[in-house]
This record gives C-alpha cells, sequence and structure tokens, in this order.
C-alpha cells in the first residue's frame, strides 16, 4: 500500500490526502452532531412548548381579570352603594330585588360567570337580616367558614378559591372581593362569583402542540379539562405530575415515561390562583429532526 501510495503523482497524493482529511473531519463532526443533537432538538421542543404555555398564560389571565374587573365595576354601582350604606330601608323588598338585578347584570349573557352571589356583613352594615332571597345571605353562620375568613383577610384584592371537582365534565372557582362603602372605606359585604372553568378551556385546544400534544388548565388536584382525553387521563393517574408538579409554586419540567413512550411534560403556575397551565408532548414525534440532522450530514458528505 506504502508503494502504491509513493507511485502516484503529487498532484493524486494532494487530491487523496485531501479527500482523507475531509472524510475524517466529517466522520468526527457527524459524531459530535448526533451526540449533540438529542439536547440540542429536545431543548428546541422545551422551547416551543414554553412559548405555547405562556400564550396560554397570558389568555387565562386575560379571562381572570376580566372578572375581577367585573367584581370592581360590581362595587362602583350607585344602586350597591347606596342600598348597602343607607341607615333606613323603608322598601326592602324593593331593595333586595335591585341588587339581584345588580348580580344578575355582572354576566348576564353567563360568559365567564355562571352565578353571583353577595353576603352581609351584619354587623358592618345597618342593611336587615335576609331571609329569603336565593342570591343575597348573611354572614351570621359563617364565623367559623374558612372562605369567609381568608376573602375578609384578602382587603381589596380579589379572592380565587379553585373547587374541588367530583364531576369528570365541570370544575368550578370562586372570584370573591369585599364590597366597601366608597366614601367611608368600611366593608359592607362579600360579592361572591361562580366560574365555570371550562369556559376558560376553550380556546386551549386551539393551540397546537405538535401532533400528539396538548395543553390543559389544572388545579392542584387534577386537570380541568381532561375529559374525553386519553392523554389527560394518562396525566392524572401519574402520581409525578398530581402530586409534585401540580403542588409546585414554580414553572416545572420534566421527562417521564407513560405507556412506554417518553413525554416531555411542562407546567406553568397562575400567579397565586391555585391554577396552572400544562403541555405534554411525546419526545419521539421530534426523532424526525435528529433524523433530518443526520441526513443533512450525509448528504452534504456525499456531495463532497
Amino acid at each position: 500500500m506504502a508503494k502504491f501510495f509513493s507511485n502516484l503523482s503529487i498532484k493524486l497524493k494532494i487530491t487523496l490526502t485531501c479527500i482523507c482529511i475531509v472524510t475524517v473531519s466529517l466522520l468526527l463532526f457527524t459524531v459530535v452532531i448526533m451526540t449533540r443533537s438529542s439536547y440540542i432538538v429536545t431543548h428546541l421542543a422545551e422551547k416551543n412548548m414554553q412559548q405555547s404555555l405562556n400564550f396560554a398564560n397570558s389568555h387565562i389571565n386575560t379571562l381572570i381579570d376580566d372578572v375581577n374587573a367585573r367584581l370592581l365595576t360590581f362595587q362602583a354601582k350607585e344602586s350597591v352603594q347606596r342600598i348597602l350604606s343607607a341607615s333606613n330601608h323603608p322598601d326592602l323588598d324593593g331593595e333586595l330585588d335591585t341588587l339581584e338585578q345588580d348580580l344578575f347584570e355582572l354576566d348576564i349573557f353567563q360568559s365567564l360567570i355562571q352565578k353571583s352571589e353577595l353576603c352581609i356583613l351584619t354587623e358592618q352594615t345597618s342593611f336587615p337580616l335576609p331571609s329569603d332571597t336565593q342570591f343575597i345571605f348573611s354572614d351570621k353562620t359563617l364565623t367559623n367558614d374558612p372562605w369567609y375568613n381568608t376573602v375578609l383577610s384578602c382587603a381589596d384584592s380579589v379572592y380565587w378559591q379553585i373547587l374541588d371537582s367530583y364531576d369528570a365534565n365541570r370544575s368550578y372557582a370562586v372570584a370573591s372581593k369585599i364590597i366597601y362603602d366608597v366614601n367611608t372605606k368600611k366593608p359592607m359585604a362579600i360579592l361572591k362569583s361562580t366560574i365555570d372553568l371550562n369556559t376558560f378551556t376553550d380556546s386551549l385546544n386551539s393551540i397546537a402542540l405538535a401532533d400528539t400534544g396538548k395543553i390543559f388548565l389544572c388545579a392542584d388536584n387534577h386537570i380541568i379539562n381532561q375529559s374525553g382525553s386519553a392523554l389527560g387521563n394518562m396525566l392524572t393517574n401519574n402520581k409525578v405530575i398530581v402530586n409534585e408538579m401540580l403542588k409546585s409554586s414554580r414553572t416545572e419540567t420534566r421527562t417521564i415515561i407513560m405507556s412506554n413512550e417518553k413525554w416531555l411534560i411542562k407546567s406553568l403556575p397562575l400567579s397565586s390562583k391555585g391554577l396552572y397551565v400544562m403541555g405534554a408532548v411525546k419526545i419521539s414525534e421530534f426523532n424526525a429532526a435528529q433524523k433530518s440532522i443526520a441526513a443533512a450530514i450525509i448528504i452534504t458528505g456525499l456531495t463532497l
């Protein structure tokens, strides 16, 4: 072999040497790229998922802000302020009807709020004790109620509570706010609005996450829009997700094996509301990108 190489012309020797150098370099480059491509593809998948979760998070927060704004609007209503702050109530039935109408007008079409109720703070106002109204009640029996005491400690902010759900098709939240006398700043009542969280999840279905991926809205003990989703059921039955990811106050990213497949799971908490957006996608979906990288390297080598 050495004799054969020594008999070649200088030009051919240089050509063969260059080919050997390029081939070895290409092989080394291929090994390095293939070693790193798995990391690169997973990193890009995480970045793509983060962008989708940020979009979902922004949308849900917009709906939450809408609910909060409606509660603030109720407090500012002239009829609400006049009735609750009055010292005399000669037409109690008429006033109760007016307050119930104001509650109904918080969301006439129930696009976000399913039901609103008003809890009268009887020791803070002279408003008579309501006894037989459907949506207005007294706080007399609520002194030891955790919801009641938590709302009173929230001052002027809106308190969100995610209700435990035993219905696979429905999950609810309660948004509550103290109603103050705008002049004296004295608390007069608590506005309590019930929100069907399924109205929050409709738009999440339109957010693409590869072919097998999906974004879910979650509470700290269950996945809200899991109904009819095999993936949602798998996530719900995974202890790592329910016991760890949905208990964390920060963004969590995990690689979890479910049904003999590796899944990339990422959860993002919505600021102190007890809600999370979670994305899940098969890692195998991104193997196509890794194969494309390998194919590009091979084609480049053949071209050279």
